[in-house]
């Protein structure tokens, strides 16, 4: 009896330390920041409730300004959208991520994701962003852009 009962409390304690050391993935909310040469220019703020702030300074790809694509723009993004944020935001936060090519380059945007949790605040900046950082953050964030103000992104 004695021994079942050890059993179950180490077993309890192995359990309750396997899962506080689970890293979340829940965020208060990011901002997710893009402009310089060659990309547009906007700030992108999304709380955890999907409500999002979406602020564009300028185009760059056309020539004309529509005063109606340039501002803050308010709303909230789908569930299928913010699902795929979180899983892109868990591989992005994994330790060994690499979010920075580090050739050296003149001609590129920057970019610049910010995420506030409920104990931590984590920044990555990037000249010249990997193949996996443009897939799991620049080109969702960009198709959540085209959607809310209809201007494309190339």
């Amino acid at each position: 009896m004695k021994v079942t009962c050890i059993k179950c409390v180490i077993i309890t304690i192995f359990l309750f330390t396997l899962f506080s050391c689970e890293k979340s993935e829940n965020f208060e909310f990011l901002r997710y920041e893009t402009g310089g040469f060659g990309s547009p220019s906007y700030t992108f703020t999304l709380k955890k409730d999907r409500s999002f702030e979406m602020e564009i300074q300028h185009n760059p790809f056309n020539e004309t300004i529509d005063s109606s694509k340039v501002g803050k723009f308010y709303g909230k993004i789908a569930e299928d959208e913010m699902l795929q944020i979180k899983k892109s935001l868990y591989k992005v936060t994994r330790s060994g991520y690499d979010y920075n090519n580090p050739e050296f380059i003149l001609d590129a945007g920057i970019h610049e994701l910010y995420i506030k949790t409920a104990n931590s605040e984590k920044v990555f900046q990037t000249h010249h962003a990997t193949e996996d950082f443009k897939v799991d953050i620049i080109e969702p964030f960009h198709k959540i852009a085209e959607k809310q103000v209809k201007f494309k992104i190339e």
